[in-house]
C-alpha cells in the first residue's frame, strides 16, 4: 500500500488539486491563497508544489495532499486515497488478500453502485406512475414538496414480488447480484447447500408497497435502500407484522452503522457551518432540509455507534443532537450524550414534547413553525445537564437517600469527560442541583473513583495513567522524532497508550508501529499530520543535543516512578484498611483522640484519666522497623514495573 500512496501522491501534484476547489496566487516559486479553513481577508495559506506541503500562518493548518482532501471532503485515509487515484486514472494495487486497498467485497463496486443507481431510478419512476398515486398523496399530506422529494431521490416499491427483478434482469443484471446489493432476496433452497438458493429455488423482491428512501454515501452513490410502510386508513393486519422501516441487510456497500443518511445532501452546508443537528428519522431530515435546516442528518434506524460519533466529530464541531420526547427517545438521547461526552466538540440535546417529532413540527415549512423549532434548539441542554435532569426526574432528591443515589448514577457519566474544566463544571452542577456543598461533592466523587475499580472497570482498561507532566508527552514525542534509538527508548517506558492528549496518542503509536521511525506518508490522520509537521518544524529549528534528550529521560523516569511510589501506598493503604490491621486502626484511633483532645475547649480530669488508662493498659502495637509511616511494607512487594 505504501508504493500506491508514492504513485497517487506523484499523479496528484499539491497545487493542482488545490486548484479544483479554488484559485491560487502565484507567490514566487510557491503559491498563496485564502485559507479554506478559517474565514480572513490577507492570504496566509501558503502552498510549496516542491516540497508537496501546504501551510497556513494564520490558523497553523498544514499537510500534504491527502491531508487537504481529507479534510475538504471529510473522507477517512482509505476514501481519500481511492478519490485521489481515479482523479489521476492510477490503478491501486492489490493487497495480499487479493483486493484493492479499502475493498470490502470481490463484487466489482462500480457495476454494483450503477446497479443500485438504476434501482433509485426505477423507484422514482414506480412514485411517479399511476400506481404510486397513494404514496404521492401521503407524502405530500405529511408536507413534502416535489423538488425536496426529487432532491432525496424519493421513490416507491409496488406491490408484488418481481418486478424489480424482472426490471434488473432485463438491463443485465443477474437475480444473484440483486440479492447481493439488498434488492432483493433468495428463496429458500436446499438446506445442505445454502449456496444454492437463487440458482435452484429463485429470489424475490426485498420491498413491496413502500416508500422508498435511497440512502447515499458521501460521495453521493448510492449504498442501499430504507423503505417505509404507509397506509392512509388503520394498518392491515398484514402490515402490523411488518416493521414500519425496513432497511437493506449489511453488504460490503451497505453498513448501517457507518452512514449518516443526509450527509452527503448537507455535506456544504455543514461544512460551511462546522455545524450539524443528528435526528432519528429519514422523514425527519428531509422535512428538516426543506425548511431551512440543511445541516440535519440522522443514523439508520439504529442506535448511535461510535463510528457515527466519529464521523459526525470529523465534520462538525457544534453538534445538537433532536429527540423525540417519549421513553425509547429519551434513552436513545441519554446514550448519545454518554457517546458525546469524551469528544471535544460542543453538544447541546433536545427533546422535544412527547407525540411530536421534527418532521410534523416542521410540516409545510410555514415560517412560524421554523420559529418554533429554532427555539427548540435555542434551549437545548448539555450533556451532562440532560442526563442529570433525567436522573432527577427518575429519582427524585427529597430525602439524602434520593441524593447519593442521584450522584453515584451520575459520576460514571463525569468519568467519561477527559478535560479537568469540564468535570469540575459537572461536579458544581451536581452540587447545585442537589442543593449540597461543592466540596462534599467532589469529596464523594473521589471516594467513589477509589472504590469504584478495579472490580467494576472493563477488563480492557489499563490501570489508571500517571498524571501527565506540562509539556511532558508533546517534549517526548519531539525527542522521539529526533532519533530513532531515542524513539525506542523513551516510548518502552511511556507507552502509546499512556498518552493523555489523543493527537499525540495518535502519532506515539504511528512512531511505534514504525518501530521508532516514522514518514510524512504513515501519517494518515490530516489533524493528526498538522501535529506532526509541526513538530519536525520545531525540531529543525532547534537542535535536540544528548544533554536535552537525558534530561528528558531523567524527568519521565522521576515521573513514572513517583507514580507507581504512589500507587503502591495507596494499595497498601486500602488493603490495611479493607483487612483493618491494627497498627492502621490505631494510627486512625489515635488521630481521633487527638484531634478531641486539641478541640476541647475545657479539659476534664476524670475523662483525660480514662484516655491516660487506655493508652497505658491496652495492647499496644509496634511499628514495624524497616519502614517509615506511610510508606508501604517491603514484604510483599515485586519490583517496579512501568
Amino acid at each position: 500500500m505504501s508504493d500506491d500512496r508514492d504513485r497517487v501522491r506523484e499523479g496528484n501534484p499539491l497545487e493542482d488539486v488545490i486548484r479544483d476547489y479554488f484559485p491560487l496566487i502565484e507567490d514566487g516559486e510557491r503559491f498563496k491563497a485564502l485559507c479554506p479553513f478559517h474565514t480572513e481577508k490577507t492570504p496566509s495559506f501558503k502552498v510549496d508544489p516542491e516540497a508537496g506541503y501546504y501551510h497556513c500562518f494564520g490558523c497553523q493548518e498544514r499537510g500534504d495532499v491527502f491531508s487537504f482532501v481529507q479534510k475538504v471532503e471529510n473522507l477517512d485515509f482509505v476514501e481519500t486515497l481511492r478519490f485521489l487515484a481515479e482523479r489521476a486514472g492510477i490503478s491501486l494495487s492489490r493487497s495480499r488478500g487479493g483486493r484493492r486497498p479499502g475493498e470490502e467485497s470481490a463484487t466489482d463496486r462500480g457495476r454494483g453502485h450503477k446497479i443500485l443507481l438504476g434501482v433509485q431510478r426505477w423507484f422514482q419512476a414506480q412514485l411517479a406512475s399511476d400506481g404510486g398515486r397513494a404514496a404521492r398523496e401521503y407524502l405530500r399530506e405529511r408536507g413534502f414538496t416535489e423538488a425536496t422529494l426529487r432532491d432525496f431521490g424519493v421513490g416507491y416499491a409496488p406491490e408484488g414480488w418481481q418486478h424489480l427483478l424482472e426490471y434488473l434482469q432485463g438491463k443485465g443484471a443477474t437475480a444473484e447480484e440483486a440479492v447481493a446489493l439488498g434488492v432483493a432476496r433468495a428463496r429458500k433452497g436446499d438446506p445442505a447447500n445454502p449456496g444454492s438458493a437463487v440458482a435452484s429455488r429463485g429470489a424475490y423482491d426485498a420491498y413491496r408497497g413502500r416508500i422508498m428512501f435511497p440512502i447515499r454515501g458521501l460521495q453521493g452513490k448510492v449504498l442501499g435502500f430504507g423503505g417505509r410502510i404507509f397506509e392512509s386508513g388503520p394498518p392491515s393486519d398484514k402490515r402490523k407484522e411488518e416493521p414500519k422501516y425496513l432497511n437493506s441487510p449489511e453488504s460490503s456497500f451497505f453498513k448501517k452503522g457507518q452512514i449518516l443518511y443526509g450527509l452527503h445532501e448537507g455535506r456544504e452546508a455543514i461544512r460551511r457551518g462546522r455545524k450539524l443537528l443528528l435526528m432519528e428519522g429519514y422523514t425527519d431530515v428531509i422535512m428538516a432540509h426543506q425548511a431551512g435546516f440543511p445541516e440535519a442528518v440522522a443514523t439508520l434506524g439504529t442506535a448511535l455507534t461510535e463510528a457515527n460519533v466519529e464521523q459526525v466529530c470529523r465534520h462538525a464541531d457544534d453538534v445538537t443532537l433532536v429527540f423525540d420526547g417519549d421513553r425509547a427517545g429519551r434513552d436513545a438521547a441519554r446514550k448519545a450524550a454518554s457517546l458525546f461526552l469524551p469528544r471535544p466538540v460542543q453538544v447541546s440535546v433536545v427533546l422535544l414534547a412527547q407525540g411530536q417529532d421534527p418532521c410534523d413540527m416542521l410540516a409545510g415549512a410555514a415560517e412560524s413553525d421554523s420559529e418554533a423549532f429554532r427555539e427548540c434548539l435555542a434551549q437545548g441542554s448539555s450533556p451532562l445537564g440532560f442526563v442529570l435532569q433525567e436522573l432527577i426526574g427518575e429519582i427524585g432528591r427529597g430525602s439524602g437517600a434520593q441524593k447519593e443515589r442521584i450522584a453515584r448514577a451520575f459520576f460514571p457519566y463525569l468519568t467519561r469527560v477527559p478535560s479537568e474544566f469540564r468535570r469540575q463544571e459537572g461536579i458544581e452542577m451536581l452540587a447545585r442541583a442537589l442543593q449540597s456543598n461543592m466540596d462534599l461533592v467532589e469529596r464523594e466523587f473521589q471516594r467513589w473513583k477509589a472504590g469504584e475499580a478495579p472490580a467494576r472497570r472493563r477488563p480492557q482498561e489499563a490501570a489508571p495513567r500517571a498524571s501527565a507532566l506540562p509539556g511532558l508527552e508533546d517534549a517526548l514525542i519531539i525527542c522521539a522524532l529526533s532519533n530513532q534509538d531515542r524513539a525506542r527508548v523513551l516510548l518502552s517506558l511511556y507507552p502509546s497508550q499512556e498518552f493523555q492528549e489523543p493527537m499525540l496518542r495518535t502519532l506515539a503509536s504511528v512512531i511505534e508501529a514504525g518501530d521508532g521511525a516514522v514518514s510524512d506518508l504513515d501519517v494518515e490522520d490530516p489533524t493528526v499530520k498538522s501535529l506532526y509537521l509541526g513538530m519536525k518544524l520545531r525540531l529543525e529549528e532547534e537542535a535536540l543535543d544528548d544533554e536535552r534528550a537525558a534530561q528528558l529521560l531523567r524527568d519521565l523516569l522521576v515521573h513514572r516512578l513517583s507514580h507507581r511510589k504512589q500507587q503502591l501506598r495507596e494499595r497498601w493503604s486500602r488493603a490495611a484498611e479493607a483487612e483493618r490491621d491494627p497498627f492502621v486502626t490505631e494510627m486512625m484511633s489515635l488521630g481521633g483522640v487527638i484531634a478531641r483532645l486539641r478541640g476541647a475547649a475545657q479539659a476534664d480530669w476524670q475523662e483525660l484519666v480514662e484516655i491516660a488508662q487506655q493508652r497505658l493498659d491496652g495492647t499496644r502495637v509496634s511499628e514495624p522497623a524497616p519502614e517509615r509511616a506511610g510508606d508501604p511494607p517491603a514484604n510483599g512487594v515485586g519490583a517496579l514495573n512501568f
